[in-house]
């Protein structure tokens, strides 16, 4: 109990630190585009601003949720990925639907690295992929489970030359197989598939 009681306050400052240092600095940078922007007459460098805005804004969600996630593990993942969808929809030009059901038997830590793979592959599309749409869904079967998320960006995951897109992907594999499961792209028809796959055997 003593070791657990400790873990919760050691979690509990790292939030208040990274909200008081790193987020706020963040917050200050955005404003600090906001006012550039407004000030910059149309054209390539107001253009290149609004790009760094978008980017400073998920950044800035990225941020609030691990906060959050410092702060409260109990969130079902449903809960995490709709916040996460909310805050994008709201701050970015690109359209996201999530109609994923709350399917996915894991205990709270489990839950917390599955919403992070999700999340990287969103952050991924949002940051590279140039798409426009993300569908996010997810069905149970007699043997999985899976979510699936779908975009209609180029194919930056095959044909990167920079191997940082490579390393995200990895890193997703990473958190999935620690859960006991694995994760598949696949491009048909000008859409970009990602296929988070759980046993349940």
């Amino acid at each position: 109990m003593k070791s657990s009681t400790s873990e919760a306050v050691e979690r509990l400052k790292v939030a208040r630190d990274l909200h008081d240092t790193l987020a706020q600095e963040i917050a200050a940078l955005g404003f600090t585009c906001d006012e550039a922007i407004a000030l910059e007459p149309i054209g390539a460098s107001r253009s290149s601003l609004l790009e760094i805005r978008s980017k400073l804004s998920l950044l800035s969600t990225t941020l609030r949720d691990e906060i959050a996630l410092l702060r409260d593990e109990e969130r079902s993942f449903v809960e995490m990925l709709d916040g996460f969808v909310r805050e994008v929809n709201g701050t970015s030009g690109i359209s996201i639907t999530n109609t994923a059901a709350d399917c996915f038997a894991l205990a709270p830590t489990e839950t917390v690295e599955l919403f992070r793979a999700a999340r990287e592959i969103l952050t991924n599309i949002l940051t590279h992929s140039g798409a426009t749409s993300i569908t996010i869904s997810s069905r149970t079967t007699s043997t999985e489970q899976e979510l699936a998320i779908t975009d209609d960006g180029n194919d930056y995951l095959i044909s990167a030359i920079e191997p940082i897109h490579h390393f995200g992907a990895q890193g997703v594999r990473e958190r999935v197989e620690s859960l006991g499961g694995t994760m598949d792209y696949s491009r048909e028809n000008s859409l970009n598939y990602y296929r988070i796959s759980l046993s349940l055997c």
